[in-house]
């Protein structure tokens, strides 16, 4: 009865959530079809290209080169996707530490200006990165600050975090 109320309710007074209230796993009227819809669909006039991330199927928010088309469902920043679609919360990548940090200069290796997630200090640095850098968004290295602030930035840093990102730099340097 009572969930018959409030589906009557919100077809006389449609709101828009600004965010899921249930835990994960059930189905809710309040999260809305901004989760749910897919991030990319033919539209014509559509040629922009940027980075963005939308939330998939298996609880995570995923990024994705968006065309500039289909709005719903496309978030500027990881952690708003994480908000507003009660998504796992786990900074993953971010935790690590800078992929193939220089220690010094030298005349054989090749030198790229990139930029790191800080979780201690919770911001992005530059660093020197050595040699060949890999796919985007799979290391805790990123070619522009811009990217870095996007998928990194707003993750809450607390004991449980640092005790995460302690065990994934422990596992990181265990496979070299």
């Amino acid at each position: 009865m009572r969930e018959q109320v409030l589906v009557a309710l919100l077809v006389i007074f449609p709101v828009k959530a600004t965010h899921s209230v249930l835990t994960r796993g059930t189905t809710s009227l309040v999260k809305g079809s901004s989760c749910m819809r897919p991030p990319m669909e033919t539209e014509l006039r559509c040629n922009a290209d940027l980075h963005r991330y939308y939330y998939g199927n298996k609880n995570h928010c995923h990024h994705f080169q968006w065309n500039g088309c289909m709005k719903q469902g496309v978030y500027e920043m990881r952690v708003d996707c994480v908000l507003k679609c009660n998504a796992d919360k786990d900074p993953g990548i971010c935790l690590l530490p800078p992929e193939k940090k220089c220690a010094r200069k030298s005349s054989t290796v090749a030198f790229l200006d990139r930029y790191f997630y800080n979780y201690t200090s919770r911001a992005c640095e530059a660093y020197r990165m050595c040699g060949v850098a890999g796919e985007e968004f799979t290391q805790n290295t990123f070619g522009r600050m811009t990217l870095c602030l996007m998928h990194c930035s707003g993750f809450p840093v607390n004991e449980e975090t640092k005790r995460d990102a302690e065990r994934r730099r422990t596992n990181y340097y265990a496979g070299f």
